[in-house]
């Protein structure tokens, strides 16, 4: 689900994602979900920060939750 919020699914996994998506109702909830949550979080102010460390741990969690997903 990551991949296909980021827009980055490959042209080879995006066909058989829609095609899952238009077919299971609980995964097209879970999805919109996650779009109105990305979309409402996006929508805050971001923080002020001068720590030096976060855009380190941010590429951290980005990578180990794209290993994470399952791979349908």
């Amino acid at each position: 689900m990551g991949s296909a919020l980021e827009g980055s699914l490959t042209a080879g996994t995006r066909p058989e994602f829609v095609e899952h998506i238009d077919a299971c109702r609980p995964c097209r909830t879970y999805l919109s979900q996650l779009t109105t949550t990305v979309q409402s979080l996006g929508s805050l102010p971001r923080p002020r920060t001068n720590n030096p460390r976060r855009a380190d741990l941010v590429e951290q969690f980005r990578r180990q939750t794209r290993r994470d997903e399952p791979s349908s």
